[in-house]
C-alpha cells in the first residue's frame, strides 16, 4: 500500500505599512507492506516527508525573513506471533532520521530509535494480562547537542464481563520529546493589529527543552459490537518537566515560548464513540 500527500499553503496579510507573506509546501509519502499467515503477521512501513516553509515580514522600518526546510525519513517493523488461543506477543522497531535547516539558526539533525515488545496472556476466560516494554534512544546534533534514552513499561489488565462489555486498567510510564520546530529560537511575528501584545503574542521556540516524563493511570469501560461502540476512560497523569507555553516580554513585545515546568498533574474523563 502506498499513500502520497501534497499540501500548498499561502497567506498574505497587511496592516498599516507592514506586509507579511507566509508559504508552506509539504510532501509526504507513506508505504506499507503487510503479510499475514493465520494469526501471525508482519508489517514493514517506510515513510518520507519534506516541508519548505517561508515567512516574510516587511515594513518601512525593518524586514524579517525566515526560511525553514524539514526532511524526515522513517522505517518501522511490527510483528505479531500467536502461540495459542491464550498467548501472543507483539514486537517491533521504529527508526526516524530528520533534518531541520533554517536561515536563522544552525541545522538541527535528529535520529530516533525504538525497540518494543508486548506480551498478552489470557489466564481465564474473562481476564487478560498484558506487559510491555519500549526502549527509546534520541540523538540531536547541530543547534542542540543532546543524547537521551528512556525505558517505558506498561502493565494492563482487561476483564470481559461478556461479549460486549469490558473494563481495562493500565499503568504506564512514557516520555515525550519536544518537536524539532519547538527547539528553534526564531521569533515569528504576526501582522495583526495587536501583534506583540499580551492578547496576541509573537511565537518562538526554546532550544533547551527537556522531554516530559509521564506516569499514567487509566481505566476504560467499553461497550463494543461489530457496528461500533462507546468507551469511557478515566485518567490520572503525573508529568515531570511538563512543557508549557509561557508568555514573557522581550524587547518591548510579548513572546510565547515553550518552557519546562517542574511538575504537573492532569486528570479527567474522556468519552469516545465509533460507528461503522
Amino acid at each position: 500500500v502506498a499513500e502520497l500527500f501534497y499540501r500548498n499553503y499561502e497567506r498574505d496579510g497587511s496592516r498599516s505599512d507592514q506586509v507579511q507573506q507566509d508559504k508552506n509546501d509539504s510532501m509526504r509519502l507513506n508505504t506499507r507492506f503487510e503479510r499475514q499467515v493465520n494469526k501471525n503477521s508482519d508489517k514493514v512501513r517506510l515513510s518520507y516527508e519534506k516541508q519548505n516553509e517561508t515567512e516574510l515580514t516587511r515594513s518601512s522600518l525593518s524586514s524579517l525573513y525566515i526560511d525553514q526546510q524539514v526532511e524526515e525519513l522513517g522505517l518501522a517493523y511490527d510483528g505479531v506471533r500467536q502461540f495459542d488461543e491464550h498467548r501472543q506477543i507483539k514486537f517491533g522497531l521504529d527508526t526516524r532520521s530528520s533534518s531541520l535547516e533554517s536561515n536563522t539558526a544552525d541545522t538541527l539533525d535528529e535520529q530516533r530509535y525504538a525497540l518494543y515488545s508486548e506480551g498478552s496472556w489470557r489466564f481465564t476466560d474473562q481476564q487478560t494480562l498484558t506487559v510491555g516494554l519500549r526502549q527509546e534512544w534520541i540523538h540531536r546534533t547541530g543547534l542542540v547537542d543532546y543524547d537521551d534514552q528512556n525505558l517505558s513499561p506498561v502493565v494492563a489488565h482487561r476483564y470481559d464481563f461478556d461479549d460486549h462489555w469490558s473494563l481495562q486498567t493500565n499503568i504506564s510510564q512514557a516520555f515525550r520529546s519536544p518537536k524539532a520546530a519547538d527547539l528553534l529560537s526564531a521569533v515569528s511575528i504576526s501582522t495583526d493589529i495587536d501583534a506583540g501584545s499580551l492578547n496576541n503574542p509573537d511565537r518562538g521556540g526554546n532550544p533547551f527543552l527537556r522531554p516530559e516524563k509521564i506516569t499514567a493511570y487509566e481505566s476504560t469501560l467499553g461497550f463494543n459490537i461489530p457496528a461500533g461502540g462507546v468507551n469511557v476512560t478515566g485518567f490520572y497523569r503525573q508529568i515531570d518537566d511538563y512543557i508549557e507555553s509561557v508568555i514573557e516580554q522581550e524587547n518591548g513585545r510579548y513572546v510565547k515560548r515553550p518552557q519546562n515546568q517542574d511538575h504537573a498533574t492532569t486528570y479527567g474523563v474522556e468519552l469516545s464513540g465509533r460507528y461503522a
